[in-house]
């Protein structure tokens, strides 16, 4: 069963069936200049939401400590009890 898009992909596959036959049946890939990108481009929205869980892990605390029947229950809990 074809899926919603798949022509294109077939249409993407037949226009590089040219670059398949003169790499040995393997797709030529393009070469990566920078090899450290992946690792800088993701550093800074890790370091992001490092720093807003544990903004929400503290927001808890308070929360649980201001109201002790919180202890008994999950975060996921007590957000939908406060929102």
């Amino acid at each position: 069963a074809a899926h919603r898009g798949d022509e294109g992909v077939q249409l993407r596959r037949n226009e590089h069936e040219g670059d398949y036959a003169a790499h040995g049946g393997r797709p030529a890939l393009p070469a990566i200049r920078d090899d450290a990108w992946p690792a800088r481009a993701l550093s800074a929205p890790h370091t992001t939401l490092e720093r807003i869980q544990k903004g929400l892990e503290d927001y808890l605390d308070v929360k649980r400590r201001k109201f002790p029947r919180f202890y008994f229950l999950s975060n996921e809990e007590i957000l939908q009890i406060l929102g």
